[in-house]
């Protein structure tokens, strides 16, 4: 490239791009030439850093958990609160960058595991790996959680991580939906529950 944003800068945003298009619009109906189009670049740029559109999709979704653990830390410096109200904070935060845009509410693993074709190992080990590292990632959290007695003790760190992934993927498709971010709030307030221990 002789010209026009760094190499760096310009994978980085074909990535962004990518992953809010397939969000919005899934697998199948996202095509190669609207993403160059939205991205302002050719397309021979595209194919200097991803071999095919399985390939590029494949850069994304190990971007995937890196965007999340981004997110994640910027809670992680809250004064003041305990670890479970960090946690909590997180899916506020999560919750009020979407706004009330409901078309642009998604998810993409939930969206990828529907979409992707059966044949597609590579997707579909990627898939299965980012949803791993996510859950493992929350697990560690819910045992600092119990740990310091900021939330119920009764469930294994494992199972509750399972339930709050599974339930923000619900909530997620649920807004497409309901065409409102009530399924969102919903989520919010099972979270809270694990505050409470039963009988307390």
């Amino acid at each position: 490239m002789s010209s026009g944003r760094p190499a760096t800068h310009c994978k980085k945003h074909l990535l962004l791009k990518g992953l809010q298009l397939f969000n919005q619009q899934g697998y199948h109906n996202t095509r190669l030439q609207q993403l160059l189009q939205c991205c302002g670049v050719p397309k021979g740029t595209f194919y200097n850093f991803f071999s095919s559109k399985d390939g590029f999709v494949l850069a994304i979704i190990e971007n995937y958990f890196q965007l999340e653990a981004e997110r994640l830390s910027i809670t992680a410096e809250l004064p003041q609160a305990s670890h479970f109200q960090k946690i909590y904070k997180y899916w506020e935060i999560q919750i009020e960058t979407y706004g009330t845009e409901t078309d642009r509410i998604a998810t993409l693993i939930a969206n990828l595991s529907a979409e992707m074709p059966l044949g597609s190992t590579k997707l579909r080990l990627a898939i299965l790996k980012t949803r791993a590292d996510i859950i493992q990632v929350i697990t560690e959290d819910m045992q600092i959680c119990q740990q310091e007695g900021s939330i119920r003790s009764d469930v294994t760190p494992r199972a509750l991580a399972e339930f709050i992934w599974c339930g923000w993927q619900g909530a997620l498709l649920s807004v497409r939906l309901c065409k409102n971010t009530a399924p969102l709030q919903e989520f919010l307030k099972t979270l809270r529950l694990l505050e409470q221990a039963p009988g307390s």
